[in-house]
C-alpha cells in the first residue's frame, strides 16, 4: 500500500475523530477508538488477512477470579444501607422461597446463612422439603439478630399451594445449596428502581461452587424468547410477580425435574415485562438429575408450549446435550427470492448455482443475479447461459441500492440475500430458515457460515458499544458448541450478515428496504435493527449451514475492511448501540472472554 493511501487513511480517521467527538463526547470518542484499536490493531494501514487472526487461550477460570475481584461490593454499614434506600421508591416485599431435597440438605445452613447476610431486609423466608430434619434449621434464623421473618413448611407435595397463598409483591426461588452472593438482594432492588418499568420476571447471571470455588460464570444474554426454546437458561433462580405466578396457573406438580422451565414458558406467554441484571448474584451448585427423566419432561413442556402458541411442529434433542430444537411445519412452502449481487467472480458464482441447485430440497424458489459490471468474457458467456433472471445494474458498487432495485421489483413471500462465493452444503438449509422465519413475530433469519476449512465465519452477529459490529468465535472450529451452546443453538440476535440473510418480503417493504448510505458495510446491520425497531426479531439458527468464502471479490471494492464513512453514519443514525449489544453479556469481551479490563 503506498504512502499517499495511507495518509489519505489517516486524514479520513482524523475527520470522523473530529465530529465523533465532536457529537458524542470524547469519553465515547476513546471507548469507541480504543475498542476498535483493540480488534484491528495496525490492519487499518495493511491489506486484508484470508483468515482472520486467532489469539493465545487465556485461562477463564484465572479471568474470572480477577473479575470476582475487581467487581466485589463491599458490605453495608447499617446506616449506610439506610441511606441508599432512602433514594429508592419502589421497595417490594419478597418471599424467598427455599426448595430443600434430600440429596442437597446439607448444603441448607449455608444458604441460609447469605440470605440472612443481605442488608435487604423487606423479605420472608420459606422453607420447603419432605424432610423433618430441616426444622433444626430455624434455629439458625432464630438464633440472629435477623429481622428477616421466615417460615417452615415441611411437605413434599404443596408447593404450589403454598405459593398460591403468598401475600409478598415477588417470589424469589433458590434451591439449598445456592448461595447468594453479597448485597444481591440491594442489586435487584437497585435495578427494580433504575426504570419505570414494573418488572414481573428478573434473573441474573449465575456461576458454579465447585469445593468452595466460584468457577464457570455463565453471563447470560437479556431475554432471548428463541433462546429460551433451545434450552433453559436461566434455570432456578429468578423472581416472579406474585400476582403473574397466580395467573399464570402456577407450578405443574406432576413434573419432576423442569417445573421451572414450564413455569416459565408459561410466564412468559403472559408478560414481556422481563428484567436481566448482567452481574452474577447467585452461586449454584451443580444440579444433579436424571438425564433421561430431564430429556424427557422437556420435551413434553415444549410439546405443550407449541400447542399453547398454536405453532405446529415437533420438539426433537438439539445438537449438543441439554439444548433442543423445535422443528417446526413448513406451510405449504411459500415463495422465496434468492437475489445474488455478482462482479467477475466466474468461479464463485457458478458453483454458488451450481450448489444451489443440486443441493437444495426446497422447490419454491427462484434466482435473481444481479451482475454489476461485469466485463471478464467467462463470467458475461456464463450469465448468458443462465435461464435465471439477471439484472444489470451499472453503476459503481452500493450493496444496498442494488438489492432494494431488485427486491422493489419482485412478488414474493421472502427475500434471501445471497453472497456469490457462498456455497450450499446440506440440502434442508432453506427449509430450516424459512420454517422459522414464517412464525409470526420473527422478520429475518440467519445462518451458520463457515470457511472452506470448517472454521466458524459466522454464527450472529454482536454490535459493540463503539458501533462496530463482529462475529463471535470467527475462526473456531465449526463442531465446537461455543460458549453455553452458542453456535449450536437457535438464539436471537442483534444481527446476521447480509452474506445469508432471509426476511420477509411484508417486513422489508414496511421498513424501507437497505439504507442506500451504507454502499458495502453495515447495510446488514441496519436492516436487523430496523427490523426489531418495528417489533420483529432477528435469528440465527445453526441447522442451515453455508460455505462463505469470505467476501473474496467484494474486498476489492473498498480499501478496508472496516470504512469510516460508513462507520459515522451508522453510530449517528443508531446512538442507542452505545448501550451495547443486548444478546451479549457486557461482562464479556472480544470473543465470549470475561472483561477484566
Amino acid at each position: 500500500m503506498t504512502l499517499k493511501s495511507r495518509y489519505k487513511k489517516f486524514l479520513k480517521l482524523s475527520r470522523l475523530a473530529s465530529v465523533t467527538i465532536r457529537e458524542f463526547g470524547f469519553s465515547y470518542f476513546i471507548n469507541a477508538a480504543y475498542l476498535q484499536l483493540k480488534r484491528e490493531k495496525l490492519a487499518i494501514f495493511s491489506p486484508d488477512p484470508d483468515f482472520p487472526r486467532k489469539e493465545q487461550p487465556y485461562s477463564q477460570v484465572k479471568a474470572y477470579h480477577e473479575w470476582l475481584r475487581i467487581h466485589q461490593i463491599h458490605a453495608f454499614e447499617e446506616k449506610e444501607f439506610e441511606e441508599e434506600l432512602s433514594k429508592f421508591s419502589k421497595l417490594p416485599t419478597i418471599a424467598v422461597i427455599l426448595q430443600v431435597t434430600e440429596r442437597n440438605k446439607d448444603q441448607l445452613k449455608e444458604s441460609l446463612k447469605s440470605i440472612i447476610s443481605q442488608p435487604y431486609r423487606n423479605l420472608k423466608v420459606y422453607l420447603h422439603s419432605s424432610d423433618e430434619d430441616i426444622r433444626d434449621a430455624s434455629e439458625l434464623m432464630s438464633s440472629t439478630k435477623s429481622s428477616i421473618s421466615h417460615q417452615i413448611l415441611i411437605t413434599s407435595n404443596d408447593l404450589n399451594q403454598l405459593c398460591m397463598s403468598i401475600n409478598e409483591d415477588y417470589m424469589m426461588f433458590m434451591t439449598s445449596g445456592d448461595l447468594l452472593t453479597k448485597n444481591a438482594l440491594y442489586l435487584i432492588i437497585k435495578s427494580l428502581n433504575s426504570t419505570n418499568e414494573n418488572y414481573d420476571i428478573i434473573y441474573s447471571d449465575e456461576d458454579q461452587l465447585s469445593e468452595n470455588r466460584r468457577i464457570n460464570p455463565f453471563f447470560k444474554p437479556d431475554w432471548s424468547p428463541d433462546l429460551f426454546l433451545s434450552y433453559d437458561y436461566i434455570s432456578n433462580f429468578y423472581l416472579v410477580n406474585s400476582k403473574i405466578f397466580i395467573q399464570s396457573g402456577g407450578f405443574n406438580d406432576k413434573l419432576l425435574e423442569t417445573n421451572h422451565y414450564d413455569l416459565l414458558l408459561r410466564l412468559t406467554e403472559i408478560t414481556d415485562k422481563i428484567c436481566h441484571i448482567p452481574t452474577v448474584l447467585i452461586s449454584c451448585e451443580k444440579r444433579i438429575r436424571s438425564a433421561t427423566i430431564y430429556e424427557k419432561e422437556v420435551l413434553e413442556v415444549l410439546s405443550r408450549t407449541l400447542k399453547r402458541r398454536n405453532l405446529e411442529g415437533i420438539p426433537k434433542k438439539g445438537k449438543i446435550e441439554n439444548t433442543f430444537k423445535i422443528d417446526l411445519t413448513l406451510k405449504n412452502e411459500p415463495k422465496v427470492s434468492i437475489i445474488i449481487p455478482t462482479k467477475d467472480n466466474f468461479d464463485l458464482l457458478q458453483r454458488c448455482i451450481k450448489t444451489l441447485k443440486i443441493k437444495t430440497s426446497y422447490k419454491n424458489y427462484e434466482i435473481i443475479i444481479i451482475d454489476n459490471n461485469s466485463s471478464n468474457k467467462e463470467t458475461l458467456s456464463y450469465l448468458t447461459s443462465l435461464p435465471h433472471n439477471i439484472i444489470r445494474y451499472q453503476h459503481p458498487f452500493n450493496f444496498s441500492k442494488m438489492n432494494n432495485l431488485v427486491a422493489s421489483k419482485l412478488s414474493t413471500d421472502y427475500l434471501l440475500f445471497l453472497n456469490d462465493d457462498t456455497a450450499i452444503l446440506e440440502p434442508e438449509w432453506l427449509t430450516e430458515m424459512v420454517k422459522i422465519c414464517q412464525q409470526k413475530g420473527i422478520g429475518i433469519v440467519g445462518a451458520k457460515l463457515v470457511f472452506s476449512n470448517n472454521m466458524i465465519q459466522h454464527a450472529g452477529m454482536v454490535i459493540l458499544p463503539s458501533g462496530a459490529g463482529f462475529h463471535p468465535l470467527q475462526g473456531v472450529n465449526g463442531n465446537n458448541p461455543g460458549y453455553f451452546g452458542s453456535l449450536n443453538t437457535v438464539r436471537n440476535c442483534s444481527s446476521v450478515t447480509g452474506a445469508c440473510l432471509l426476511i420477509k418480503k411484508e417486513v422489508f417493504d414496511m421498513i424501507g428496504g437497505f439504507d442506500n448510505n451504507f454502499d458495502l458495510y453495515y447495510g446488514d446491520t441496519d436492516l436487523c435493527l430496523k427490523t426489531i425497531e418495528r417489533g420483529y426479531r432477528v435469528v440465527y439458527t445453526p441447522y442451515a449451514r453455508i460455505l462463505h468464502e469470505g467476501s473474496s471479490k467484494i474486498k476489492e471494492h473498498s480499501t478496508r475492511f472496516y470504512t469510516v464513512e460508513n462507520h459515522y453514519h451508522f453510530v449517528k443514525k443508531w446512538p442507542m448501540v452505545k448501550k451495547g449489544d443486548p444478546f451479549y453479556n457486557p461482562n464479556l469481551t472480544w470473543d465470549y472472554k470475561i472483561d477484566i479490563s
